[in-house]
């Protein structure tokens, strides 16, 4: 996986969107917040910009707790090429 890693973002908080772009490149990975304030586990990946479809969750099942533990799960996701 190239060494350039970029997440743009977008929507107003707390219901941010985050696409991941490798080495200049958008892929279909995205991050989304669930949108509610108090959420304790808000962050899902997703392959749609508009977070519908499947959404791909933490192990426990649950959301993400953070973004940054989700950002990494897509960035595993990403570099399994699936």
């Amino acid at each position: 996986m190239a060494s350039s890693i970029v997440w743009r973002a977008w929507g107003v908080r707390p219901g941010r969107h985050y696409q991941l772009i490798v080495g200049g490149e958008e892929t279909d990975i995205y991050v989304h917040h669930c949108g509610h304030p108090t959420a304790i586990w808000p962050y899902y990946i997703s392959r749609s910009e508009d977070g519908k479809g499947p959404m791909i969750v933490a192990p426990n099942g649950h959301g993400f707790m953070t973004l940054k533990d989700a950002q990494e799960a897509a960035l595993a996701l990403a570099r399994e090429g699936t």
